[in-house]
């Protein structure tokens, strides 16, 4: 009891702390400054275990299916414009540290690791980690209309609010900034799906948005792998990035070969007549 007591950042229990915390979002990007925010450990544990007792909680209910039609669409509605800001903040992030540090400025910082995320690049980082908080909703969305949560959706809920609270407390810049451009771009697409099936309409494209997630997941293994490399030739801020990368390098790798398990097994199969059969798809 003790150490999670000594895990609650001091005032987290008070008006102010919660005041300061939301009107921070309302600063300018280019204001941020990294050493303003350093989010206790605290908050990823929390979350994860509410997550988990919550979605526990929910498969137990008994009961009717629930529509939540409105819940869903609002939902995706508020992904899809999140998603969005943070592609397009990320991209003029990544754009404006090559223009003015070169390539180091996108595999190598040179800089501090106090001052690495300050600007956009930790506005848009501290946004994407507080976002993760807001998709457990999936979920909770899933196991009250009793949809199946798999395995490999629960991991990667749970698993991304740690890999961003590090990446926001220790100031790892190379590889994370790509991470929130590139899978806020997919969760714009993805999102977008879940909106128009939530309204009833059949997309056509759903079926690539496995095999997107799984190119982002590969660009970010060859984007940490530079990282690495860089690192060991010259040098990018100090040994603390690689104790932060690394973690995130291996559960890139999970998520690649668990990604391309589930899409493999929802690929279409051919019969013997050698036309395409989804597995356990009716005859129409």
């Amino acid at each position: 009891m003790a150490a999670v007591m000594n895990m609650i950042p001091a005032g987290a229990l008070t008006q102010q702390y919660w005041m300061d915390a939301v009107t921070s979002f309302a600063a300018k990007p280019a204001d941020f400054v990294a050493a303003s925010y350093s989010p206790s450990v605290f908050w990823p544990v929390l979350g994860a275990v509410a997550y988990a007792i919550t979605i526990w909680a929910i498969k137990q209910r008994s009961g009717p299916a629930m529509t939540l039609t409105g819940v869903a669409v609002v939902h995706n509605i508020n992904l899809i414009l999140l998603s969005a800001a943070m592609a397009i903040g990320a991209a003029l992030e990544l754009y404006s540290r090559y223009e003015t540090e070169g390539s180091d400025g996108l595999f190598c910082s040179q800089r501090s690791l106090a001052t690495t995320l300050d600007g956009p690049a930790g506005y848009w980082m501290k946004i994407y980690y507080v976002s993760k908080y807001y998709e457990f909703g999936d979920t909770v969305i899933l196991a009250l209309k009793k949809k199946p949560t798999i395995p490999l959706h629960l991991y990667h809920h749970c698993v991304m609010v740690f890999l961003t609270w590090s990446w926001s407390t220790y100031g790892w810049f190379e590889g994370s900034l790509w991470c929130v451009l590139v899978n806020s771009i997919i969760h714009f697409f993805m999102y977008t799906y879940y909106l128009l099936a939530a309204l009833g309409h059949s997309v056509w494209w759903k079926r690539y948005l496995t095999g997107c997630q799984i190119f982002q997941f590969i660009t970010g293994f060859l984007y940490v792998s530079l990282f690495f490399y860089r690192h060991a030739t010259k040098g990018c801020g100090g040994n603390v990035k690689i104790i932060v990368a690394m973690p995130t390098y291996l559960v890139n790798v999970s998520f690649i070969y668990m990604f391309y398990q589930f899409f493999k097994a929802g690929a279409p199969k051919k019969d013997k007549k050698g036309d395409n059969k989804k597995k356990g798809s009716k005859k129409e």
